[in-house]
Order: C-alpha cells, then sequence, then structure tokens
C-alpha cells in the first residue's frame, strides 16, 4: 500500500472508530448529528484512499457519488449503491446547522453505509 493511502486509511479509521464510540455511549441520542458526519467522513476518507491507492488524486469533494466514479475497476458495485453514497454524503452538511435534525434511524443508516464502505475498502487494500 502507498505511504499516501496509509495515512487517508489511518484518518477514516479514526472517523470510523470515534462514530461506533459516540454511538455506543449512553448520550447517543443527542449525539445522532456528529455520529453521521463522522461516518460520511470515513467514508469518504476510505474512498479517496482507494482512489489514491489506484494512482489518481482524488477530487476535493464529499460527495461520495462522484468520488466512486474515479475508480473506474468499481464502476458497477458503486452504481449499485448509488443511493446509499447519496445518503452519506448528505451527512457532510445536514445537522450541522439547526433546522436538519438528524435522527436515530438516520446515524444507525450512516453506520450501516459506511461499514459496507470500509469493508470493501479494506478487504481490496488487503487490510481485512
Amino acid at each position: 500500500m502507498k505511504p499516501q493511502t496509509s495515512e487517508w486509511v489511518l484518518q477514516a479509521e479514526g472517523d470510523f472508530r470515534s462514530a461506533e464510540i459516540l454511538l455506543r455511549s449512553r448520550r447517543a441520542e443527542d449525539l445522532n448529528a456528529q455520529i453521521a458526519y463522522l461516518y460520511q467522513q470515513s467514508g469518504e476518507k476510505y474512498l479517496k484512499a482507494w482512489v489514491l491507492e489506484q494512482g489518481t488524486l482524488p477530487l476535493k469533494t464529499h460527495d461520495l457519488r462522484i468520488l466512486s466514479t474515479q475508480v473506474e475497476a468499481d464502476a458497477a458495485f458503486w452504481m449499485n449503491h448509488c443511493k446509499g453514497l447519496e445518503i452519506l454524503s448528505s451527512y457532510a452538511i445536514r445537522g450541522r446547522y439547526p433546522g436538519e435534525p438528524v435522527l436515530r434511524h438516520d446515524a444507525l443508516e450512516a453506520m450501516k453505509i459506511a461499514r459496507e464502505i470500509r469493508q470493501l475498502i479494506r478487504q481490496r487494500l488487503g487490510l481485512d
């Protein structure tokens, strides 16, 4: 694995583990927006790591659908997960300001999507 890829994976794992800790905390109900945001960040950084590993500079975007198009070998997989990528991408903004609450089911949905992204990319990088 390229050194730069490793740095992105380390950051992605930090966001993922932080979200997992918050999700299990006693105050998790009050932290749904933060949990969903951290899962979004993890998914984004894992995708950017995979793009880098393939030899391309990732675009500066929070839109996971756009990032997924940078890895042509995985186009079919990502197209099947387009709706999930769109949902997870929304948490880069949604819930960050008043007026757009993130509920418990939203945080759990973000968790599910981020786990799928994490699992796939870690497998492809030979980390699991």
